[in-house]
Order: C-alpha cells, then structure tokens, then sequence
C-alpha cells in the first residue's frame, strides 16, 4: 500500500530554506552583473561622445579649409578661363 508522505525534517526544511538563499543570492548577482555591463556601455557611450565633441571644431575647421581650398581653385580656374 501507499505510505503517508512524511513530513520533512528539521534538516530539510533548513535546506530548503538554504536554497532559496542561494537562489536568491545568485539572482542578485546576475542583476549586479547585468547592471555592470549597463553602466559600462553607458560610460562608453559619455567617452565618446566627449572625444566627439572635442574633435567637432576641428572638423570645422577642415571642412572649412577644403571648401576654401575649392573655391580657391575655382576661382583661378575661372580667372585662367577668362584669361586673365
């Protein structure tokens, strides 16, 4: 015949509360993992766009050069052309 389920022991009962332990310990050390890796990326993401905006006046600044450096040379392209 089917024995009657026993009742859990003194020593399972704080082993199952052991587990939970563990189990929510390791769930909190994945969420500081994954809140790691964020804030990571999130430093990444300020680093660069300090380099960003560091580099941007020398963008400017060549940008500004090459279109000078354009009309430049359309300007004595048109003076050759209307031969001066």
């Amino acid at each position: 015949m089917d024995e009657a389920p026993s009742l859990p022991t003194e020593e399972q009962k704080q082993r199952a509360k052991w587990d939970l332990i563990l189990a929510d310990l390791e769930y909190r050390q994945e969420q500081l993992r994954l809140a790691r890796k964020d804030i990571d990326y999130r430093d990444d993401q300020v680093r660069q766009t300090r380099q960003d905006i560091q580099w941007k006046p020398w963008q400017v600044a060549f940008s500004a050069m090459t279109a000078g450096a354009a009309l430049f040379a359309a300007g004595a392209a048109f003076i050759k052309l209307i031969g001066g």
